[in-house]
């Protein structure tokens, strides 16, 4: 909605779903569903791949990695929780 010089509301988002410009629109919109749909998948693979090497890496390895992956958690999911909950 865009409020213009005369106050009148204007509502854009009244293109139907079956239209010319959906389809002629529906690469970049494909892209974009994988990129977010990558950005979901990524972390949840990256702590099972984690899980994953520390069966293979030493002692000290897995420890210095613990203290990183407790640190990238905490960085990662704080600022997440504050957009979920806004």
């Amino acid at each position: 909605m865009k409020v213009t010089k005369n106050h009148k509301i204007r509502d854009y988002n009244q293109e139907p779903f079956f239209s010319r410009l959906t389809f002629h629109n529906l690469w970049y919109q494909l892209n974009i569903c994988f990129h977010q749909m990558m950005m979901g998948i990524w972390p949840l693979w990256g702590i099972e791949i984690f899980t994953m090497m520390a069966g293979i890496i030493s002692q000290n390895a897995l420890a210095a990695m613990q203290t990183m992956r407790a640190t990238s958690m905490l960085i990662f999911f704080v600022p997440m929780g504050v957009r979920m909950s806004t």
